[in-house]
């Protein structure tokens, strides 16, 4: 194996990083100046280097995903433009300018979970019951329980320990606050199954 095999290459993904969402030629040879690597696609388009043009998004080589660099909602990090005199979501315009129109009633769902992401082949359409239950699956719903919830400060295993401890008595719900490192008001609703109530 030369030492050319070793090489990573600069590009897996093909796209032109400038975030265009075209596909960049091949190296016709390996210039470690540039960092390309013969017969693998290279960074940029001519002309598209991020640094001299603006650029909406940015494409991720890891990911495969069109990370957008404009506005984006403040409560959930979609990215967001302004067209036909109203401000849209990046991910479903980026889906109707592949494949067309959004059907009504279909929500543009990410098969990458990344609210930023502007490549069509990351989104699928869905119904809202398509798209609850995949914010479900992905822990993202606004009433996830427990340690699903994103705002959980204590896990499952905290909770029955918890309770098993303030069941044995001797223990106040303060010092057990203090060990856990939350408020008295949240270690007495648990006890009281108030606050975690699906845990047994």
């Amino acid at each position: 194996m030369s030492t050319l095999d070793c090489i990573t290459p600069p590009n897996p993904s093909g796209l032109c990083l400038c975030g265009c969402g075209k596909r960049t030629n091949l190296a016709a040879q390996t210039d470690h100046r540039c960092g390309q690597v013969g017969g693998h696609p290279v960074k940029f388009i001519m002309g598209h280097n991020w640094r001299r043009s603006p650029v909406d998004f940015i494409v991720d080589e890891e990911t495969g995903c069109w990370n957008w660099q404009g506005a984006r909602r403040e409560n959930d990090g979609y990215g967001q433009r302004w067209k036909d005199g109203k401000l849209q979501h990046v991910h479903r315009l980026a889906w109707e300018e592949k494949n067309g129109p959004i059907p009504d009633g279909l929500c543009a769902l990410h098969h990458c979970d990344n609210p930023q992401c502007a490549n069509p082949d990351h989104i699928f359409l869905g119904t809202r019951a398509d798209n609850n239950a995949d914010k479900e699956r992905k822990g993202r719903a606004r009433h996830a329980r427990g340690e699903r919830c994103g705002a959980a400060k204590l896990t499952e295993a905290d909770v029955r320990t918890i309770r098993a401890t303030h069941d044995r008595g001797g223990v106040t719900c303060a010092a057990l606050a203090k060990e856990y490192k939350v408020s008295a008001v949240l270690i007495s609703m648990v006890v009281r199954r108030v606050a975690w109530r699906h845990i047994l």
